[in-house]
């Protein structure tokens, strides 16, 4: 789930709630599961087809998580892991593992970045280390990036969808006349049910953001 980010060293009120656990997959969400996959199989580099196989795979399961409960489970970013991991040294022997292995620790290292700045939830963060070890550190940049525009652009399109552009853009005006007056950080916390507060499903974005990867790639490596 993409958090709304908090950004004040004063204390705040709790700005954002769960979303209700469903308890039955829903058409919804196993539907956007297996559209996104559908779009990471859709035109990946031949010399990296079973990380995208196996990126498919986890993000469908995620994805339909994520848009039903806002959550990643523990075991699915675990079992992703393993996974992720076995291929590589499966494929690639000791030298594959090792660079799996570097993969996701470095996306685990932003994931955890973007966790303590209160962007991402700890579940994303998990996930991206899954990705980090499917794709290595080469192609990571890459997926990072996509995924990050992805949910910027999510987050954007929910805002103006639910009609609270004008609000959040008051929102963030008020905060910078207020850190420019006092040179102090001040955070406005959004009410508990606008779309900056809820979130959204942040796996959606790392499946869009995989498959732009998969057609664009890392877009400054020429």
């Amino acid at each position: 789930m993409l958090r709304p980010t908090r950004t004040s060293a004063i204390p705040q009120a709790q700005d954002s709630f769960a979303a209700p656990a469903l308890a039955k997959p829903t058409l919804i969400s196993v539907g956007t599961g297996i559209a996104i996959a559908g779009l990471v199989l859709a035109a990946p580099p031949a010399d990296r087809l079973p990380s995208f196989l196996g990126a498919a795979g986890y993000l469908l399961l995620a994805i339909e998580s994520d848009v039903r409960s806002l959550k990643i489970p523990n075991w699915l970013n675990g079992a992703g892991l393993v996974v992720a991991l076995g291929l590589a040294g499966w494929l690639g022997g000791l030298s594959g593992f090792g660079t799996a292995l570097a993969g996701a620790g470095a996306a685990l290292a932003v994931g955890f970045v973007l966790f303590a700045l209160g962007v991402i939830g700890a579940g994303d963060a998990k996930g991206v280390a899954v990705l980090g070890a499917l794709f290595g550190l080469s192609a990571l940049p890459g997926v990072l990036w996509w995924t990050v525009l992805a949910a910027g652009t999510l987050g954007i399109a929910l805002i103006l969808a639910r009609g609270e552009a004008i609000k959040f853009a008051r929102r963030w005006w008020l905060m910078a006349t207020a850190f420019l007056v006092t040179r102090k950080l001040f955070y406005i916390a959004p009410s508990r049910e606008s779309a900056a507060a809820t979130g959204l499903p942040f796996a959606v974005a790392m499946g869009l953001g995989t498959a732009a990867s998969g057609v664009w790639g890392v877009p400054w490596s020429g």
